[in-house]
């Protein structure tokens, strides 16, 4: 059964396993006198404890990350996925440091799907050091992961990554990225 929540249609298991982040979407939650950061906090406590364990909450910005417990079994039982989990979890701490809040989601044997919810959509994460990748990686996260962002780190950068960012615009794929040793910097394409 699908349901849409803040715009997303959803299916209900996931529904019910994310409630408390969606909670806080766009015109939801409003907390008289109280700050972003205070409904950010009451979000993560809202998601369920038995499911999530929480990594990081930034008391500057209000961002956090909450990850999968299943996530971290699994990433402690393969080593490919071990190091697949540290890549993802070293991202998503440098968006939640820039204010985003970060729920990294269940690997789903034989199931392609996006790693994170991404202030409540499904994005990817993607590390890349060429730019001829940047286009296919996110053609994939938006085709065949179900991604509605792609977040790209990129261990350095040139022109013609700028160039393939400019073909993502046009294909109307968003996303934001950030550069390996300027992670305060966190660009929209």
């Amino acid at each position: 059964m699908h349901k849409t929540i803040v715009g997303i249609n959803v299916r209900e298991e996931e529904r019910k396993e994310l409630w408390g982040v969606w909670k806080f979407g766009k015109g939801r939650g409003k907390i008289k006198g109280k700050g972003e950061h205070y409904k950010s906090q009451i979000g993560i406590r809202l998601l369920q404890p038995d499911v999530y364990i929480k990594r990081f909450f930034d008391t500057k910005t209000g961002g956090y990350v909450v990850t999968d417990r299943q996530r971290i079994t699994a990433a402690k039982k393969i080593k490919q996925e071990g190091e697949k989990y540290e890549k993802e979890r070293d991202m998503s701490l440098v968006f939640a440091k820039g204010g985003n809040k970060i729920v990294h989601r269940r690997e789903v044997p034989g199931v392609s799907s996006a790693d994170v919810l991404f202030n409540g959509l499904p994005a990817d994460l993607k590390k890349t050091s060429s730019y001829d990748q940047i286009v296919k990686y996110a053609k994939y996260a938006t085709h065949k992961q179900g991604a509605k962002l792609v977040l790209f780190q990129f261990d350095k950068w040139n022109a013609k990554m700028a160039s393939e960012l400019k073909k993502l615009q046009e294909l109307k794929i968003h996303g934001k990225y950030f550069v390996t040793d300027k992670e305060d910097e966190i660009i929209d394409f």
